[in-house]
C-alpha cells in the first residue's frame, strides 16, 4: 500500500508546476501495403510498409524527429519525473528558462515543417518519376493538410485537488482525493530518491573500480566529470526535493572529496599518488556498502542489482 507524503514533501512539490509536452507531425510519409501486394506471404504475421518519399527527401522529416527528441531530452534533463503519466515536474526556478527554451524548439520545428510543406510537390514528382508503379497520389497530404497536422505545444499545470470551498467535491470524496494527492506526491518522492541513489551509486562505483589496482582499469577524467556533473545537477535540481539525510550526506562527502579541482586535475592526482588513489577507493567502497545497507524501500529496490 502506498504511504502518504509528509508536509515537507507536499510543500516542496507545491513550489513548481507540471509540464506536458506534445510534439508530432501527423504524417509519416509511409503507407501499409495492401494485402494483394504481399503475394503468398502470410497476412497474419507479415506486414508491408512502403515509403512515399525518396531517401534524400526524408531527411527533413528525420530532422523533425531529431528536434522532437532534443526538446524532450531537454525537458527530461531539467525536470523531475512525476508519477502522473505524461507530465514532468519543473521547479519554480526553471519555469521561465523552460518556457523560453521550448519556444526556441518550437520555432525550429515549424521552420523545418514549412520547408517540407514548400517542397512537398517536388518530392512527390521525384518519387513518381523514379517509382511510377508505386506512386499513390491519394496517400499524400497537401501543403495545408501537412502543416495543419504539425503540432508542437506545451502547457504548465498545478498539481492539486479541487478547492474545498467551492464545493465541487463532497466532503467524503474530497477526503479521498486528499489521500490520493498525498500518495502521488509520496510516489514521486520515492521514485526520485530511488533514481538519485542508483545514479549516484553507479557513478562512484565506476570511480572506485578505476582506483582498484587489481582491476587494471585506466583512470579517465570523464569518470570524474560524470560525478561532478551529477553533483551539480543534484545541487541545482534535486536537492530541494530529496529529504534523505544519509544519502545527502554521502553526496556532500564526495563533493568535498573532489574539492574545486577539475576532472582532469583530480584524475592526475589519482594516477600519480598510489596512497591517495587507495584512500579514495576505500572511501568509495565503504560509501557504496553503506548506501546499499540503507533500509529505505525505494533505495533497496533501486540498488537491487
Amino acid at each position: 500500500m502506498t504511504t502518504q507524503a509528509n508536509q515537507k514533501e507536499i510543500n516542496a512539490f507545491s513550489n513548481g508546476v507540471l509540464v506536458n509536452l506534445e510534439i508530432y507531425r501527423g504524417w509519416g510519409a509511409s503507407v501499409q501495403l495492401p494485402d494483394n501486394e504481399l503475394g503468398e506471404l502470410p497476412k497474419e504475421i507479415v506486414r508491408g510498409i512502403q515509403d512515399l518519399l525518396l531517401k534524400g527527401d526524408k531527411e527533413l522529416l528525420n530532422e523533425l524527429q531529431t528536434i522532437k527528441m532534443k526538446a524532450q531530452g531537454w525537458v527530461m534533463r531539467n525536470s523531475i519525473p512525476f508519477s502522473v503519466s505524461g507530465f514532468n515536474f519543473l521547479p519554480k526556478n526553471i519555469i521561465e528558462e523552460a518556457n523560453e527554451k521550448l519556444k526556441e524548439f518550437e520555432t525550429w520545428y515549424f521552420e523545418v515543417a514549412r520547408k517540407i510543406a514548400d517542397r512537398l510537390e517536388g518530392m512527390k514528382e521525384r518519387y513518381q518519376k523514379k517509382y511510377p508503379k508505386y506512386y499513390r497520389p491519394e496517400r499524400y497530404k497537401t501543403k495545408e493538410q501537412f502543416l495543419g497536422r504539425v503540432v508542437f505545444r506545451w502547457s504548465f499545470r498545478m498539481f492539486s485537488v479541487p478547492d474545498q470551498e467551492r464545493n465541487i467535491l463532497s466532503p467524503e470524496l474530497y477526503a479521498e482525493e486528499i489521500k490520493k494527492f498525498k500518495q502521488e506526491i509520496k510516489r514521486t518522492s520515492d521514485e526520485l530518491i530511488g533514481m538519485v541513489s542508483k545514479e549516484f551509486y553507479r557513478k562512484i562505483a565506476e570511480l572506485r573500480k578505476a582506483c582498484d589496482p587489481d582491476e587494471e582499469k585506466e583512470i579517465h577524467g570523464k569518470t570524474i566529470a560524470a560525478i561532478i556533473n551529477f553533483i551539480e545537477k543534484f545541487d541545482t535540481l534535486y536537492d530541494g526535493f530529496v529529504f534523505h539525510k544519509e544519502m545527502k550526506k554521502m553526496i556532500g562527502e564526495v563533493k568535498e572529496l573532489l574539492g574545486d579541482d577539475s576532472s582532469s586535475e583530480f584524475a592526475s592526482y589519482l594516477k600519480e599518488g598510489d596512497e591517495f588513489r587507495e584512500m579514495v577507493g576505500d572511501n568509495l567502497q565503504e560509501m557504496m556498502s553503506n548506501l546499499k545497507a540503507l533500509p529505505d524501500e525505494p533505495i533497496r529496490r533501486a540498488l537491487d542489482f
